[in-house]
């Protein structure tokens, strides 16, 4: 990924209108650069989560959250 490169969740977005969704690597919030370096087979699952799944990531998984675990 470039850093211009932009992630988002589709149907989602918030009043100052960033929709970044939240990046979380092994259970650690991640930034979106970080997120970009990962090397794809490295990952054992993807989750996307949205709406009511989010809550236990308070208002920073607002715009929806990506959860990787790597292997």
């Amino acid at each position: 990924m470039s850093s211009d490169d932009v992630i988002s969740i589709r149907g989602y977005g918030s009043i100052n209108g960033n929709m970044t969704p939240l990046f979380v690597v092994n259970g650690s919030n991640v930034s979106q650069e970080t997120f970009g370096q990962i090397i794809p087979n490295d990952i054992k699952s993807v989750t996307i989560l949205k709406g009511p799944e989010t809550a236990r990531y308070g208002v920073r998984g607002s715009n929806g959250v990506i959860v990787i675990t790597t292997k």
